[in-house]
């Protein structure tokens, strides 16, 4: 017996819904099936829920079939979507075509449903095909790319490194002076250097493997930059200034001490990389906001509610708009071939998705760049 093929409806008319429903079920019978009637409800649907496919009223009171189709990109997964109309011109129905509809029906022709059904779920299993190759032609460019990324990983790596020397150097220094509470310091940031790189090869790792696996807690994001604060300094040139600004409350996540330095690490680096012949200044800020209404520039859709934000702006060369929709690409990069791995906003753009975070990027290309991260606030 084949599984039951999944439905989500987005209808306000439980009776014009039941009727879509007996329609559906002349294609297929067994059938689990799902009705919303809002984008709330239908963003909670998709990250609930391992849909089949989608039907769509196009018009709702609060809602609509083309505001439905921005959801499920934004989502990010690949459902059919058809959409269902009382009354919908041939050029409406084009432009929803070109929207992303995989099809219109009309609701005076409903007949059409279990055929147009067919036809999109046949399609959607010829993608997946597609998409496995193409998984698979992904995997081989990575190794191809083993080579740039170990000269990148090399130059990562280095600079916690760098770090660590300084600490050593001043270590001494201070012990020929006697200064055992200093030496100590320095030692002390000399074992979390150490650390640091070796969260930063098992990021690499997990990147790898595309594992999600996290043991994450409560954990003030404030305690955890202004503990990594030395480190980030020590990484920047003496040209450039950096500026923590954080409140007097608590900012209270639920993640894990590597993955917050990873994303302070690499947007900090980020930032560093992209001043030049000039005098730096990078600032983070740490504050507590409510989202009322998602921001349409996110590069992860998030629910409405309240977050977290790390801003990190540098007043740095800049991005035109190509290269930013590109920056969370794996191996993507403008630096110089030893550089970079292309890797560093992958990592900080997986460790988001994994705490259901968010990333928006501003940037004036020869003016700076600031990057937000939104984070779910738990406390």
């Amino acid at each position: 017996m084949s599984s039951a093929l999944k439905v989500l409806i987005v209808e306000d008319s439980e009776e014009d819904a039941q009727l879509i429903l007996r329609f559906i079920q002349q294609y297929q019978k067994q059938i689990e099936v799902l009705r919303v009637e809002n984008e709330v409800e239908m963003f909670k649907a998709l990250d609930d829920g391992n849909w089949n496919l989608i039907v769509s009223d196009y018009n709702l009171p609060t809602f609509s079939g083309l505001q439905a189709l921005e959801v499920l990109k934004k989502s990010g997964q690949d459902i059919p979507l058809i959409l269902v109309s009382g009354t919908i011109g041939e050029d409406v129905a084009t432009g929803a075509l070109k929207a992303g509809a995989t099809d219109y029906v009309l609701k005076s022709n409903l007949s059409r449903l279990p055929n147009v059904i067919e036809r999109a779920i046949n399609e959607a299993k010829s993608h997946q095909i597609l998409r496995r190759i193409q998984h698979n032609l992904n995997q081989s460019k990575k190794m191809e790319a083993v080579g740039r990324f170990a000269g990148g990983l090399a130059h990562d790596v280095n600079n916690i490194l760098t770090a660590i020397t300084l600490y050593a150097e001043m270590a001494i220094k201070q012990l020929d002076a006697g200064n055992t509470e200093v030496v100590r310091s320095n030692i002390e940031s000399i074992l979390k250097s150490k650390k640091i790189a070796a969260n930063i090869i098992g990021q690499v790792l997990q990147f790898s493997r595309q594992k999600n696996e996290t043991n994450v807690h409560p954990i003030d994001v404030t305690t955890a930059l202004v503990t990594f604060e030395p480190i980030l300094k020590r990484l920047l040139s003496d040209k450039i200034n950096l500026t923590i600004e954080t409140p007097e409350v608590p900012l209270m996540v639920m993640a894990n001490q590597t993955q917050l330095e990873q994303i302070f690490l690499n947007l900090t680096m980020n930032a560093r990389d992209a001043i030049t012949n000039q005098e730096g200044l990078v600032t983070i800020k740490l504050e507590r906001i409510q989202l009322e209404e998602v921001p349409a520039n996110l590069f992860i859709l998030v629910k409405p509610g309240s977050y977290i934000t790390i801003k990190v702006n540098d007043n740095g060369r800049g991005m035109d708009e190509g290269v930013v929709a590109q920056i969370f690409e794996p191996y993507f990069t403008t630096k110089e071939p030893d550089k970079g791995t292309g890797l560093g906003l992958s990592l900080v753009y997986g460790i988001l998705h994994q705490l259901k975070g968010s990333v928006s990027v501003e940037s004036i290309f020869g003016k700076g760049t600031t990057f937000t991260i939104y984070l779910p606030a738990c406390i």
